[in-house]
């Protein structure tokens, strides 16, 4: 079997790009795996140069086009036996098989979450990709649950396939000594965006530090679309430091030393960071 991916997710730092980088590298490491090629602005790639590729997965409307042209194009070429959709957008070849993975369905919960030009791709894509896929793919049964509720999916159209996450042992001090921590710290990862409720979080905090509670409060993720005055807040509140985006390893010295991990997410499909933890 021959499989051609789209390799757009991978421009994206958060979960989607994280699901695809890890899907790709299962593959890498498989002894006889199955045929496998990446769609990128670069061309069509192996599993191992998608993830070594530094220019080939741009974001924006670059990424659109990734995803609704170049994607097409590469299908007509390569003539795959399916055509995956790890984030649930794109186009292929008429006639080819397509299987697309939907990690949730936040933007149908609260298009607000989102800024425009994604409301506006996302209410163009999200029920099309899902009409035309010949089958789903879900990371959750509350996913599942939800293309049946929201979208009307039959239910034997869809799969759940559970997500993963590496499971090595890791030291706390790289990261207490890139931070410079010194005691206790409650952990927060993930996109600073709307859905991931960062406000709620401060507001706690500040209510725990007036209350003479001790400790740090690390805050790990990149700035994503914020809510006015986030950022601000990440920067002057008590007792807190924001990293900003971490590589993996440096990612599970953060998790390894944590007291424990916040998510006060108000919606997710799964949400990798408490299964990382």
């Amino acid at each position: 079997m021959r499989a051609l991916l789209s390799g757009a997710p991978l421009a994206n730092r958060g979960g989607t790009g994280t699901y695809t980088r890890r899907l790709l590298l299962g593959f890498s490491r498989m002894a006889d795996p199955p045929e496998v090629l990446v769609s990128s602005s670069d061309g069509i790639l192996t599993p191992a140069e998608a993830l070594s590729s530094p220019t080939g997965f741009p974001g924006g409307l670059r990424k659109a086009h990734l995803e609704n042209v170049k994607l097409r194009r590469h299908s007509a070429l390569v003539e795959p036996d399916l055509v995956h959709l790890p984030s649930f957008a794109g186009a292929s070849s008429r006639g080819i098989p397509v299987v697309a993975t939907f990690h949730d369905l936040a933007f149908l919960e609260n298009p607000a979450w989102f800024p425009l030009s994604r409301r506006i791709y996302y209410s163009w894509r999200f029920r099309k990709s899902a009409a035309r896929a010949d089958h789903l793919l879900a990371d959750s049964r509350f996913t599942r649950d939800e293309l049946i509720r929201r979208m009307g999916i039959d239910e034997s159209k869809i799969s759940t396939v559970y997500l993963s996450a590496e499971r090595e042992e890791s030291s706390p001090v790289p990261f207490r000594e890139k931070t410079g921590i010194p005691g206790d710290y409650v952990l927060f990862v993930g996109t600073i965006e709307p859905r991931k409720n960062v406000h709620a979080l401060l507001d706690a905090w500040d209510l725990l530090k007036r209350e003479g509670r001790s400790g740090t409060l690390a805050v790990v993720g990149r700035l994503g679309w914020e809510r006015r005055g986030t950022r601000q807040r990440l920067l002057s509140s008590t007792d807190v430091l924001w990293v900003g985006e971490l590589d993996d390893e440096m990612l599970s010295s953060a998790y390894s030393g944590a007291k424990l991990l916040v998510y006060p997410s108000l919606y997710e499909g799964f949400g990798l960071p408490p299964l990382e933890a």
